[in-house]
């Protein structure tokens, strides 16, 4: 039997922060609470000023650091990034429809994707004759993309990388964004790279139809992004967006947030916040979406208590869900043990889904043998300078 890799975790591995990463303010509204033992060491929040949920109380980023180490020494990198893969041809499709568009909008075809892993999605870009570039810091997925593709995919972050400023005519963060403890000093790091004329594409979950219980849960993600919250960071960064896009990691899956964006001579364009956020509405909002597939009804914020930190690395795909501990007053998470249990998460689950995602999840049961969905293959996209919308 192999044992399980352990992860502590200390009061001194985490950090708490006094000011929105977003807009700079403080005055903050908890969502949802994580524990290990005593020690809060997760949490969401609701910034007050400009709506933004983010994770307030986090692990520092050396304790990811340490975790990775330890993760990918125990992972085996072998078959999972075959092309052949489910994933990976799935990739290959994103980037290959995005690359389309891309192509039709840009006249220069250099292109560096920052956090390519594997580099599945950069073949796409290559085939179709495009000088391409990957960072990809964990050194066993960038090893698999120069062997297997023969790529040029870098171990680095980007802000390790010197590849020269002003240098690609697109930059590419593909459900990259939402991982950073600190996404406007990140983004600066990335916009220095990005020439004058060029195109920065970035798509992250949306916040809206991304967000479950499970994501109360989920290590890696710092921030969960709305259309309004992503428009105030690229304007604090002089980026103007000029499409949004509606994209799909999977057939019959959610519809994530893309969005491409240009570097602006307009220095006002980061002054969204001059109109105040009616937050009542929207922070309502947010606790009912945590709350999503719960059968617990709570009005204050939601707690859960945990064992150990491997028992929530796996929450999206693991078949372990919340229970209320009286005693603890908080959730705490065990393995579905009855069909009972197993059919009443699966009904508070349909449940919390609206007319058209309940329609998607059955679809997308059925489309490997009956239904093929046409739309994942083509990037829906609107031109925000006029108002219509393109595929490509």
């Amino acid at each position: 039997m192999v044992e399980r890799v352990r992860y502590p975790i200390e009061p001194i591995d985490v950090e708490s922060l006094s000011a929105c990463p977003i807009c700079g303010e403080s005055g903050f509204e908890t969502i949802v609470e994580v524990y290990r033992g005593q020690l809060n060491f997760l949490n969401a929040v609701f910034c007050m000023h400009c709506g933004f949920v983010f994770r307030q109380m986090r692990p520092r980023i050396e304790w990811f650091k340490r975790s990775w180490e330890k993760r990918t020494n125990e992972e085996d990198t072998g078959s999972q990034y075959d092309e052949g893969a489910a994933l990976e041809k799935r990739r290959f499709i994103r980037y290959e429809r995005l690359a389309r568009f891309a192509g039709g909008i840009l006249k220069g075809r250099r292109m560096l994707d920052v956090g390519c892993g594997p580099g599945t999605g950069l073949k796409a870009f290559r085939d179709r004759g495009w000088d391409v570039t990957g960072l990809e810091p964990d050194p066993s997925r960038a090893r698999v993309g120069r062997e297997r593709h023969g790529l040029n995919i870098l171990e680095s972050t980007i802000e390790d990388y010197r590849g020269g400023e002003g240098a690609f005519d697109l930059i590419t963060l593909i459900h990259v964004l939402e991982h950073f403890h600190s996404p406007v000093d990140f983004l600066s790091h990335v916009v220095r790279h990005l020439s004058d004329e060029g195109y920065l594409y970035i798509e992250v979950p949306d916040a809206a139809r991304f967000i479950s219980w499970r994501d109360s849960l989920n290590l890696e993600h710092m921030n969960n992004f709305s259309r309004f919250t992503m428009q105030l960071l690229l304007g604090k960064l002089g980026l103007v967006p000029e499409y949004w896009a509606s994209p799909r990691t999977a057939p019959f899956g959610v519809c994530h947030l893309g969005v491409f964006c240009r570097k602006s001579a307009d220095t006002a364009c980061g002054s969204m916040m001059s109109k105040p956020v009616e937050v009542d509405p929207l922070l309502a909002e947010f606790r009912r979406l945590y709350r999503k597939g719960l059968p617990f009804v709570n009005d204050g914020v939601v707690r859960y208590c945990i064992d150990d930190i491997i028992d929530i690395a796996g929450t999206v795909d693991s078949g372990q869900f919340p229970y209320f501990n009286s005693a603890k007053r908080c959730l705490v998470l065990r393995g579905g043990k009855h069909k009972f249990d197993i059919i009443r998460y699966n009904f508070y689950a349909l449940k919390g889904l609206s007319f058209g995602e309940l329609a998607l999840k059955l679809l997308s049961r059925l489309h490997f043998n009956i239904i093929k969905d046409t739309s994942f293959e083509m990037l829906k996209v609107f031109d925000a300078r006029q108002h219509n919308d393109k595929l490509g």
